[in-house]
């Protein structure tokens, strides 16, 4: 499922960055253009819809919380150590936004429930927001190493 999502969102990114290259392949047939344009601009597409790929594929996953209030507070101790702020909260939506205006930055999406919180972030934000994970891949390494 993970894989698939990816190539999904490859996909999505690849296109519009190789579409100038891909008309430019099609004018060739009919002007003479050099063709280490278009290799140069097909490596450049491919590279950086892999690398905007992975840093703005947005992955869902799901934290248990004894005390609301404690993780909420935690929460935005964590994403404002990020550089993100609190834009608004709508029934059990919580939007935080990166007070950085880049086109690499996106929104993080906190649907607070009664004893869980689903995250909705993009895939370079998820190590530091999801601890727990972290923690059992490393017990894992120590059991095996």
């Amino acid at each position: 499922m993970r894989i698939k999502s990816f190539l999904q969102f490859y996909i999505r990114t690849l296109l519009p960055l190789a579409a100038p290259f891909m008309i430019l392949a099609f004018c060739r047939l009919f002007l003479q253009m050099d063709s280490k344009l278009l290799i140069y601009g097909f490596a450049f597409a491919f590279i950086a819809s892999f690398f905007l790929t992975l840093n703005l594929w947005e992955v869902h996953f799901v934290v248990k919380f004894e005390k609301r209030r404690e993780y909420l507070t935690n929460l935005e101790k964590n994403l404002a150590k990020l550089g993100f702020a609190k834009k608004c909260t709508e029934g059990f939506l919580t939007t935080f936004e990166n007070k950085d205006s880049s086109f690499l930055n996106r929104e993080i999406k906190v649907y607070l429930f009664h004893d869980r919180a689903l995250i909705i972030t993009p895939k370079k934000y998820l190590p530091f927001l999801d601890r727990d994970h972290r923690t059992k891949l490393s017990l894992l390494f120590r059991y095996f190493a």
